[in-house]
Order: C-alpha cells, then structure tokens, then sequence
C-alpha cells in the first residue's frame, strides 16, 4: 500500500468516527418524540363521529332527499346531528327541486323532524329563504321558522319574523312585521308594501297581506286589513289589488282640484300592462271621494247598484 493510499484511508476513516459521534450527539440533544396527542371529539356524548358522507335516499314526506355532510354524530337514543350540511330533492310535479343548506342539522331517532340551526338557506323554485333557526316536519311537508326571516323571488325582496313554507301547498307566509319590496321583471312598477303578515301563494300566482297593510305604488298610497295582489300568467307584473276592509287610495302628490282620495269597504284596482299605471277602479260599499271630485274611468257601486 502506498504512502497516499494509508492516508487517505486514515482521513476516510477519521470522518466516519466524527459523523457517528455527530448523529448520536443530535438523537441525545432531542431526546424520544413525544406521543401523539389523542384528537378529542366534537361531542364527547356522541357514541359514532364520522368524517364527510352523503345519505342518498333521506325519505322526506312524499320524496327521497340527498343529505351531504362534513361531519355527522350518532347518539345512544339513534338521533343524529349532521355538520356542515346540504340538503337536496330533485323536482316534483313540476315544483322544482327543493334545497337546503346550514351549519347544523339534528335528525331525530325516527327521522320524522329535521331542526337546522345556523345561516340556513332554503330554496325551491324561484324563491329562496334565509334564517337562523328552522325545523322540517315530515308530516306535514312544512318547514318553519321561529326568528327573522329574509325572503327573494325575482325581483321581489320581503323581510319579516317568523316563516312558514308548506310545500304542499307551495305557500310561503311570513308571520309578522313583514316588508315587501316588489317588482316587475325588468325592475318597474315598484310596490313598498308594510303589513302584519305575507303570504306568497305561488301556485295560485296571488300575493295576500294582512293586518295594517299599506303599500306605496308610484304616486298611489293604497291601505287596508286586507290587501290581495293578482300576478299575471308569468308572474312578471300584478294585474289586479283587492283592498277588501276599510279600504283607501290616496294620491301623494295630487294636481290642483283632482281627487285626492277614494274610500270604500271594498276596493278592486286593474292595472295597465305595464304594471305602473292604475287603469280601472271599482268601490264597493261605501264609497266616498275628498272634494267630491270624479276620477275618470273609476266606479262607484253602493250595496250593488252602480251609482
């Protein structure tokens, strides 16, 4: 062997020592891993937590649903609670498919009832809801909404407290302190209505308000108990309002010497095929009008005769 072979076999040899001192110095410096720590459940009273999953034929009252969840916790009593959850139908009798989404959905044992708790949206057709708090019936095909409600159909934007959603029926009603802000399809023949309560009856294409009701439409004020506003064949404009008790039209900015109010029991308003413009109106019951002015093309019936 070499002069130059001995030493480079020394240097060689010499790393290799300084190397192992190195590793066995780092591994006494670090010491043993600690042990992973136990991820610790989102409800400890759960007997069954699973991550992400999808029910595919959730029976509701007269339809399969799909449930889709992030998180789901099985109970003793066979109860449920569903996280991060999506709810879906697909459509029936020309309805339109049904959804709904929110943080939190409890399934009781018997799947009869569904309470969905945090930013739930509900949608079926055209018409979309968002509250807080809802619970499902199944028995009755209803859904229902204790607190403040926010509803959108088109161009029309309501607000209220308390919501109802039969499904059956294809009604929606808000209970209380309800404002509607409505429109036709392109934005005009704006309505501001106030009221006690809303009820959206899409099937029959008719928007009913009740206690206190007053709306705003153009230069118009029109009050009642009672207000029905008839939507056209495709929704897009109201034809007709019924002001049925204690009716009233006023003008908000009347021309000099024009009528400046009509008054009757019962009031039925035609509008024109823009939506806007008042085209007929028909006073049943004591009628009456400020100044005892005419207004054109309006009637006055009184117990039945035209007067």
């Amino acid at each position: 062997m070499t002069l130059w072979q001995r030493r480079a076999r020394v240097i060689v040899g010499g790393a290799a020592v300084l190397f192992a001192l190195f590793v066995a110095f780092e591994f006494k410096r670090r010491g043993p891993a600690a042990p992973a720590q136990p991820i610790a459940p989102t409800d400890p009273t759960a007997v069954v937590e699973s991550i992400g999953g999808r029910i595919e034929r959730f029976q509701l009252s007269r339809e399969n649903a799909s449930i889709a969840y992030e998180k789901q916790l099985t109970y003793a009593d066979g109860s449920s609670k569903l996280l991060g959850v999506t709810i879906a139908t697909d459509e029936r009798n020309g309805d339109g498919p049904f959804s709904a989404t929110a943080r939190e959905a409890s399934v009781g044992k018997d799947e009869s009832t569904v309470v969905l708790d945090g930013d739930v949206r509900v949608g079926s057709a055209g018409i979309h809801a968002r509250t807080e708090h809802a619970s499902y019936t199944k028995s009755d095909n209803t859904l229902r909404a204790p607190g403040p409600t926010e509803v959108a159909e088109g161009k029309t934007i309501a607000n209220g407290v308390g919501m109802t959603f039969d499904r059956n029926a294809d009604a929606l009603t808000i209970h209380d302190e309800a404002v509607i802000h409505m429109a036709d399809a392109n934005g005009g023949g704006v309505t501001e209505i106030t009221c006690g309560t809303a009820i959206f009856a899409r099937r029959e294409r008719y928007r009913r308000f009740e206690k206190a009701v007053r709306m705003r439409r153009g230069a118009h004020v029109l009050e009642a108990d009672v207000a029905v506003a008839y939507l056209s064949q495709d929704e897009k404009r109201i034809e007709r309002i019924e002001l049925r008790e204690n009716a009233r039209i006023a003008s908000s900015d009347p021309s000099p010497g024009a009528l400046q109010s009509l008054t009757g029991r019962i009031m039925n308003l035609t509008y024109a095929p823009d939506g806007a413009s008042l085209e007929h109106a028909v006073i049943d019951e004591n009628a009456s009008g400020e100044h005892g002015t005419r207004v054109p093309s309006a009637e006055r019936r009184e117990r039945g005769d035209a007067g």
